[in-house]
């Protein structure tokens, strides 16, 4: 008989911008998550929690100082049984762990996530269609010392991560198809600008971003691929 393959873990990382440490998100077996803590400085690995269900990195962000997680996850084990919970949401803990300090329903997987603009700002991006402002939400209240907005800059989640990305300091060497993505750009003041935008126009099937990161005091730098495809296979998913 023969032997089952093993299928490797998949891992993604976010970064702080503003402090040593990361945050790096291990998927597998595929319906489960861990997240580990990284001290960049000493590479130092501290294990966090596990989650049954599905975290979405690309809809994830970590405060500058690298304290507060804000995740996306979903979880359909007990909306199946009728629980009054959601089986997706959005909500901020603190690394390593999941426990949520505040936490935003979702209908479904359109929308969710959201971006730290400070450590004491950030931008949430719920679906206010599927559930209502405050349903089953109620208990969970922001911390004090943390400001929500809903009036985020990043569009739809589709375009979360390019946001980020270029708010980190990635550079795009490779134009955006026509209309496809909305391109914000911090300003010296710290507002956000819209260089182009085209809301009349719907989804594309397809993302393709080239970005490239210059490593400090080096002649080297990082490039970044990323490729989605829509459901009909036209293009393969690569990240690298």
């Amino acid at each position: 008989m023969p032997s089952k393959s093993v299928v490797p873990c998949r891992l993604s990382v976010l970064l702080a911008r503003e402090a040593p440490f990361g945050l790096v998100f291990r998927r597998g077996p595929s319906k489960w998550t861990q997240i580990i803590k990284w001290n960049t400085d000493s590479d130092v690995f501290e294990p966090g929690a596990w989650f049954q269900g599905q975290i979405y990195p690309g809809r994830c962000d970590l405060s500058p100082d690298g304290t507060k997680l804000i995740y996306f996850a979903t979880n359909y084990s007990a909306y199946r049984r009728g629980e009054p919970f959601p089986n997706a949401w959005t909500a901020i803990s603190k690394i390593p762990w999941l426990t949520a300090l505040a936490l935003w329903p979702n209908g479904s997987t359109y929308f969710g996530g959201g971006l730290f603009e400070t450590n004491s700002k950030v931008w949430v991006n719920p679906d206010f269609i599927g559930w209502s402002k405050g349903e089953v939400s109620d208990s969970y209240i922001a911390p004090q010392d943390l400001e929500v907005s809903y009036e985020h800059p990043f569009w739809d989640h589709d375009w979360h991560t390019l946001f980020r990305l270029e708010r980190d300091g990635w550079v795009p060497i490779e134009k955006y198809p026509t209309g496809s993505v909305p391109v914000y750009r911090f300003q010296p003041d710290g507002s956000v600008v819209a260089e182009t935008i085209d809301p009349n126009c719907p989804l594309l099937p397809y993302i393709r971003a080239v970005h490239e990161k210059p490593k400090p005091q080096s002649s080297l730098s990082l490039v970044r691929t990323f490729i989605q495809v829509d459901k009909k296979g036209k293009m393969t998913s690569r990240s690298s």
